[in-house]
């Protein structure tokens, strides 16, 4: 998979950061200390017993949940696939492929991520999200299950097993994406619908004909190519921008100091929650039944009966559609 940061690079990609008391106040001031140079950065200021974690205290947690969800053995399979931080620093996601692991689709191989988020302006939680890399590029997608949303770790229990640590869940996200990604790729849309579609719904995306081409041509006139146009454009939004430096960004048009995210993570999430009404919609408009399962549902829950009904399901050589009747 391209333009991967092997873990034992860890070092160069944080700085140190502190808490100090600030006596007029009564509070404390947390420090940071960007590694490429070594002017202070002073972020909020917070109670006295407020628990502060730095950037790389939770970059290692993180490596460690992701050896523990993907069943790794060692360090050597998980890499960074992208790495962003605010303005100021005051805010940073980094996404932990794991490449030891996946599913193969029809000859493609594609590896699960964790997806985290944390702030020095929002210190209550660390937060974690699932998702696909497609290893043949750069395109990705967060899980729209939305159970996902409840994978965050309070900073003094950073260390502590949190209770999403289950194989079963990535067990059955992955069976569940990949009757998602069949059903896509046998369901028929013309280049010229997804040119339509794409400039009713997305076009603040700024998403080119070119690129439509390019995936109609390379995997045909079908879902899955209008999946990877979209993925293509949140996981390389910046691609265009010659400028753009991930590891240190520090540009006046990023997106303010106060969000706890980034702005690629909040497309592959927003993809996420489509993709997930769009196979349902397919499946509607195609009556076929027992092959919907809503994982938001209250009553879902991921046990034995869940997964076998997920091996049971078959996809059509053919699905029809009408994209138009879908938002994004």
């Amino acid at each position: 998979m391209p333009n991967m940061t092997p873990i034992s690079e860890i070092e160069v990609l944080f700085f140190k950061a502190e808490k100090n008391y600030f006596q007029p106040i009564n509070k404390y001031l947390v420090d940071g200390y960007p590694h490429f140079n070594n002017n202070k950065v002073s972020y909020d200021t917070y109670e006295k017993d407020f628990f502060f974690r730095t950037y790389k205290e939770v970059i290692v947690s993180g490596i460690h949940w992701t050896k523990k969800l993907f069943g790794a053995t060692s360090i050597n399979d998980i890499f960074i696939k992208h790495m962003e931080f605010g303005r100021k620093k005051q805010w940073f996601n980094a996404q932990l492929i794991h490449t030891g692991s996946g599913v193969m689709i029809d000859g493609e191989k594609f590896n699960p991520y964790i997806n985290i988020a944390y702030s020095y302006n929002t210190v209550t939680k660390v937060k974690f999200e699932i998702g696909f890399y497609r290893s043949a590029c750069s395109n990705g997608m967060v899980s729209g299950f939305k159970e996902l949303t409840k994978m965050e770790i309070k900073p003094e229990n950073l260390f502590d097993v949190p209770f999403w640590i289950n194989p079963c869940l990535i067990a059955f996200l992955t069976k569940r994406f990949e009757f998602q990604i069949r059903v896509l790729k046998n369901t028929t849309l013309k280049g010229e619908q997804i040119q339509n579609w794409i400039e009713k719904n997305v076009s603040k995306w700024n998403i080119s004909q070119s690129l439509v081409y390019r995936y109609t041509e390379e995997l045909g006139e079908n879902a899955y190519s209008l999946l990877n146009v979209l993925t293509d454009s949140a996981s390389n939004f910046e691609r265009d921008n010659e400028k753009a430096e991930l590891n240190s960004v520090d540009r006046e048009d990023h997106r303010e100091d106060r969000s706890s995210n980034s702005e690629r993570a909040t497309r592959q999430r927003r993809i996420g929650v489509f993709t997930e009404a769009l196979v349902e919609e397919i499946i509607k408009e195609n009556q076929i039944d027992n092959a919907i399962i809503d994982i938001n549902s209250s009553e879902f829950k991921i046990n034995d009966n869940y997964m076998g009904l997920l091996d049971s399901l078959k996809t059509r050589d053919v699905y029809k559609f009408d994209i138009g009747k879908v938002k994004f």
